[in-house]
This record gives structure tokens, sequence and C-alpha cells, in this order.
């Protein structure tokens, strides 16, 4: 998803690139590997033979997203293009008529998944933020190299972070993690159907993490405990996917 060009154009390239991935045709993929260390029995193929949980209780599309409003760029103050984001201070004049000189990140957007292993497991990450000095738990996520399908980025970084390939992917819609300063858009997806890669791709050389497989209920009990710091994108990746699930 390319850059907006005016303010409304993200969300227009927004619904372009959701209605693209809900027609995305499945690839082809087998087994996982934490379900694999554990010597685990493979679900059936059949979905009427599977638990009630890996039955998807929605399966129609999403509703659509509200419509933009668009405020009018009235002059950009400063502006410092950084990795991968631009940081801008622009006077603007809102929907509601007051004017004003706003900061605000230009972000390419990302992907994250939630991976599901045959055996009913979730894939997360504990990895390190440097921003916040602290190792978080998450889902495997990625910014969008300019002009990169998000699902084609995800495919990409479940590779590079978590040493996977999926053959089933479900959209789990868009979230917007920081709307007071930010023009970031995360596409959501579940992943499933898990092959363990043998030579997972480099990931980028700053990367320090973790692999983790835990039960759906471990996840909960991780989030709910009070011992973690929420990531904000993953909290609502894995309440979109347990609706998806019937979880």
């Amino acid at each position: 998803m390319s850059p907006a060009r005016f303010p409304g154009e993200g969300l227009q390239q927004l619904q372009l690139a959701l209605a693209r991935e809900a027609r995305r045709p499945v690839g082809s993929s087998r087994i996982d590997r934490c379900g694999a260390k554990r010597g685990r029995t493979r679900l059936p193929n059949d979905p009427a033979a599977q638990p009630p949980c890996w039955c998807s209780t929605r399966r129609t599309p999403m509703a659509p997203l509200p419509a933009s409003e668009p405020y009018e760029l009235l002059e950009t103050v400063d502006a410092l293009d950084a990795r991968k984001v631009r940081f801008e201070r622009n006077r603007i004049r809102l929907p509601m008529g007051v004017e004003g000189t706003f900061g605000i990140i230009r972000h390419p957007g990302a992907s994250l998944a939630v991976p599901i292993t045959d055996d009913g497991h979730v894939v997360v990450l504990r990895q390190y933020r440097f921003a916040v000095q602290a190792r978080l738990l998450e889902f495997p996520a990625g910014t969008l190299e300019e002009g990169e399908d998000p699902l084609d980025s995800m495919k990409r970084e479940l590779g590079e972070e978590a040493g996977y390939s999926a053959s089933r992917w479900d959209s789990l819609g868009p979230m917007l993690p920081c709307p007071g300063y930010s023009d970031e858009v995360i596409h959501c997806f579940l992943a499933r159907e898990l092959t363990a890669l043998e030579n997972p791709p480099p990931g980028d050389d700053d990367e320090d993490l973790e692999v983790l497989c835990m039960p759906p209920a471990d996840l909960d009990a991780c989030l709910a405990s009070g011992e973690e710091w929420l990531d904000g994108k993953s909290v609502t990746a894995w309440y979109r996917a347990k609706q998806l699930l019937g979880l």
C-alpha cells in the first residue's frame, strides 16, 4: 500500500487492500514446529470433525469502515524523514472549523499475524523494544515496504520472525494503533495450517526476540495477570482472532 498523497486517500487504499485480502486464494503448507516438538496429533482436515472452537463463527465479510472526514491542510511547517516514517508539523483546519498546528507521524502501514498451530497453540514472540526498554509479548508483525501488499508482507514477516509459513489466511481487519499522532494502519490476519521452515529467512539485525507457543488459556492468563506490558496491536488482534474462532 503506497503512502497517502492527500487526506482521506489512506482510508481508500485501506478499503481496497481489505477487498483484495478477502479475495486472496489460499496457498499450500503442512505442519507446525511447536506441535511436532510435543508429538502432537494433527486435527482432522474435515471442519465438521474438528473441535467447535476451530470452526469459524463469522463467515461473512466485516462491515465497511466509516467514511473518512478529511481535514484541510493549510501548510506543512516542518518535516523530517526517518527510518520508514516521516515526522510532519502541519497547520490544518479540522472538520469542526478549528485551525491549529499539529504534529503527525506519516507511516507506510504494517501487518500482523495471529499464528495458530494445528494442535491449537498460539505462536507469540517475546521481543525487545528499545523505545520502552522492555520485552513485550506480541504477535509477529512488520512494517510494509514501499508498494508492498499487506498479506505478502505478513507472509514474509512470519517466516523471518517466527520461522513459519502458513497455508490458510483470514483477514482480521485493520486497526489504528496510535491515531492521536500517526496515520499508521495495521492489517491483522489469522494464520493457520503452519509449516516450520527448515531454513527461515534472516530477519532484521536489530531484532531481539524469542519464539514461544502457548495454549490460548495461557495467553489469556498472561494478558490478564498484570505482569506483562500490554501490546495494543496484539491484544486487539487476539480479540478479533477469538471472535473468528469462536473462543
